[in-house]
């Protein structure tokens, strides 16, 4: 799908109950959080959650992703300063650009 559709998605998701379970399709935590700590490098609750990482990271949070899902922190500053972008899908579309030559 487009950034467009991607951030629609993710932003049904942020709505939920904080408390919500998320389960992905992929086991791909430990790849997404070394490139969000390269998106946000001084974000703490990124930090701790690389720090707890065991072996099987599912299912996570509405709460959780919002602290470090990059993809779902494009209206936070310091993601939009990593991408250059202010707009939400602008800023969506460059992180996935990025994503995918990491």
């Amino acid at each position: 799908g487009s950034a467009a559709q991607m951030q629609s998605s993710l932003q049904k998701l942020a709505a939920l109950d904080p408390k919500t379970l998320v389960y992905c399709g992929h086991e791909y935590t430990k790849k997404n959080l070394e490139f969000a700590a390269t998106v946000e490098p001084d974000n703490q609750d990124l930090k701790a959650k690389q720090a707890s990482l065991k072996s099987v990271t599912i299912p996570s949070t509405v709460c959780d992703e919002l602290k470090f899902n990059p993809f779902m922190r494009t209206n936070q500053k310091s993601v939009q300063a990593f991408t250059g972008k202010t707009d939400p899908i602008e800023c969506m579309a460059e992180l996935r650009e990025r994503k995918n030559k990491f």
